[in-house]
């Protein structure tokens, strides 16, 4: 093979690896919103919803109002869920998993991980959330940082995490049109 020919397969490589981070990192990703569980008699048009079928590298948090996706994230999910894919759920204290179904956002206080907002379970799937102080909040492992050097995201104790900026953005938001609902899919 000769150096020209070299050469241009290392550029092609190239941006095939370009191509497919920048993909994984700025292009929003569709929202199936027939994989989540109606919302029942809430009548906010605000929304939270996270599909942990997508792999902790793919962005799959969104916060929207009305038709109008406001943000599109990454989130995590408990350690003992998955390493990159959520795969094993549960409402038990102490387990570190995530758990799925319908919640609504509650109060918001400043803890452990700084500002953070408290979520109540609305189905069985999840009755004991606020128990277990599984809450929304921010770190560091949640970030494109993170995911860049590391190709995944850090995992939590089940708690929904996402980046401090992103964070900020859905807290706030909650607090302004809250209560709304969180709507989780496995």
């Amino acid at each position: 093979m000769n150096k020209r020919t070299l050469l241009w397969i290392i550029g092609i490589i190239t941006l095939i690896l370009v191509t497919t981070i920048f993909t994984l990192l700025y292009v929003p990703e569709k929202i199936h919103e027939d994989k989540f569980q109606p919302l029942g008699d809430v009548t906010t048009k605000a929304r939270i919803l996270i599909d942990y079928s997508k792999p902790s590298y793919r962005k799959r948090l969104w916060l929207i109002d009305g038709e109008r996706v406001i943000l599109n994230t990454y989130v995590s999910h408990g350690k003992n869920s998955g390493y990159v894919y959520a795969r094993d759920f549960s409402n038990t204290e102490n387990s570190l998993k995530s758990c799925f179904g319908r919640f609504i956002t509650s109060e918001v206080y400043f803890g452990d991980h700084g500002l953070s907002m408290r979520v109540i379970g609305l189905d069985s799937t999840n009755s004991n959330a606020y128990k277990r102080d599984i809450v929304l909040h921010s770190a560091d492992y949640a970030t494109k940082r993170f995911l860049l050097t590391h190709g995944y995201l850090g995992r939590s104790h089940g708690c929904f995490v996402t980046s401090p900026k992103d964070n900020k953005k859905i807290i706030d938001f909650a607090k302004e049109n809250g209560p709304i609902p969180v709507i989780v899919s496995k």
